[in-house]
């Protein structure tokens, strides 16, 4: 890698995910360049143009300093046949013991860099675009840990269907319109700890619909029984800001339960602080809910809000139960 990212890194990279894939895993290192015409501590480029596949048994390790630049080119993104037209930038379907982690070497994080708002201008233009930076579709036992999110073209972590996640020591620095931080879809047991949001729009947002046709495989179109739960859920020593720190979504037609948001902070400003975004016509559970220590600096609407969703005027709620709210706290609140 170099400064400007002169070179296109993402066949090698692909190339070598598979190659480990293949003979039954391994950690595939990304370094940081040692040449010593250049400055130490200059941030290097690995420039990647199209997505990569991460696969069971395969860990991405980042030095320190390096970015990982997928460069907007839509046409290395498109997915033939599929309902989205266009790929995440890194995604996995159906893994497991996958992870992107950073080396522990002294140094700025390594960074992912999504090129959204040359996206958002391609959106603009009427064209469709990249939904998700980082989508993990029915995989297990997944785990990031220190990395620097920024310029994500619409949401930014999405896992669906998918169980025993750990996502900790990341930062957001994402502001582009839908810059949801992370998009819950369907998952059970997971982790979110020390992560840093600053994104334009909502920083944790949980679903629990009966799962779009997009989201499924052609094993499962057939499938009645397709899990819709959300549950299992520990969010702490988290730094919320962006619109809201927390949401249960309106889209929850199965279950959202035993959700545990502890000891988090929001030292900048935030629209709403706890926000469960109920509704009328999706029916939905949303059950042991608890909410303790979490302190805010300024809120512009509720600290905490329950409601449906505006306009929805049909009679089949979302039945809300056991909700704990303990030591929520703001210093300036609905303004």
């Amino acid at each position: 890698p170099d400064v400007t990212g002169s070179m296109d890194f993402r066949s090698g990279i692909q190339s070598a995910i598979d190659s480990l894939h293949s003979m039954g895993g391994g950690s595939l290192y990304l370094p940081y360049s040692k040449d010593p015409g250049k400055k130490p501590g200059v941030q290097h480029t690995y420039r990647i143009k199209g997505p990569l596949q991460l696969k069971s048994n395969v860990e991405l390790k980042l030095d320190p300093n390096i970015r990982l630049f997928f460069e907007f080119s839509p046409e290395d993104y498109l997915v033939k046949g599929e309902h989205m037209p266009y790929s995440p930038l890194i995604y996995a379907v159906n893994a497991e013991n996958i992870a992107i982690s950073y080396s522990k070497r002294p140094g700025a994080l390594p960074v992912i860099d999504g090129d959204g708002w040359k996206w958002k201008e391609w959106s603009d233009a009427g064209n469709e675009q990249v939904k998700n930076m980082l989508r993990f579709h029915q995989c297990s036992k997944v785990k990031l840990d220190g990395i620097n999110l920024v310029n994500a073209p619409q949401w930014v972590i999405h896992p669906a269907l998918s169980n025993n996640m750990i996502f900790r020591n990341i930062m957001f620095d994402t502001h582009i319109e839908r810059n949801d931080g992370f998009v819950i879809e369907s998952c059970e047991k997971i982790l979110i700890e020390s992560v840093i949001f600053n994104n334009n729009t909502d920083n944790i947002v949980l679903e629990a619909e009966y799962v779009r046709e997009d989201l499924l495989s052609e094993e499962e179109e057939d499938k009645d029984d397709i899990n819709a739960a959300c549950r299992d859920i520990v969010v702490r020593n988290c730094v919320f800001k962006g619109r809201y720190g927390f949401i249960i979504s309106d889209e929850v037609t199965g279950s959202v339960q035993n959700i545990y948001v502890l000891d988090n902070t929001a030292p900048m400003e935030l629209t709403g602080g706890i926000f469960f975004r109920g509704s009328r016509e999706m029916g939905g559970v949303v059950k042991d809910i608890f909410v303790n220590n979490l302190s805010m600096n300024k809120v512009r609407d509720a600290i905490v809000c329950i409601a449906p969703e505006e306009g929805d005027k049909s009679i089949n709620p979302t039945f809300y139960s056991d909700i704990r709210i303990t030591n929520v706290t703001s210093r300036k609140s609905g303004m």
